[in-house]
């Protein structure tokens, strides 16, 4: 068992110092507290008929927004967005409301709460995290690039 623990190691560090040699530090990360978060982000590869928008905006390290979704003959809603960057981070407060219409009308106007950590891997990416629970695949969110009418 020792042999193969020490063989586990010598090859742990040797990858180590291959990574090092290659200048690998991991994933590049965008420093989200300048401009490239300000704008609208769109959940990516939602079924049809449902989505996910957030607006946001970053002031010094404070992170504001408003949000919509909607799911596939279901029902949607709007989202209040709050929270901080911390690091290369974003961590996120979500609440929704669903609004009315869609399936059991009742529900109209619950309110559920969810935590993210964001962070963005390109200037027009995000992936997000739930903050409860780490482990869960992330979704990514695409930045929707316009442009003014001078520019068109």
């Amino acid at each position: 068992m020792k042999a193969y623990q020490a063989r586990v190691r010598a090859s742990l560090a040797f990858a180590a110092a291959i990574g090092a040699c290659r200048g690998f530090t991991g994933p590049i990360l965008i420093d989200p507290s300048s401009d490239l978060v300000n704008g609208t982000w769109v959940r990516e590869n939602e079924i049809p008929g449902s989505g996910e928008e957030w607006s946001l905006l970053v002031q010094d390290t404070l992170v504001t927004g408003a949000g919509a979704w909607t799911l596939e003959t279901c029902c949607g809603g709007t989202e209040a967005i709050v929270g901080h960057v911390r690091g290369a981070s974003l961590h996120l407060s979500v609440t929704s409301t669903r609004g009315p219409g869609g399936i059991l009308p009742s529900l109209a106007g619950s309110v559920t709460h969810s935590e993210y950590v964001a962070v963005l891997s390109s200037p027009t990416a995000m992936s997000v995290t739930e903050s409860a629970n780490p482990g869960a695949a992330a979704f990514r969110m695409r930045k929707r690039i316009t442009t003014s009418a001078a520019e068109r």
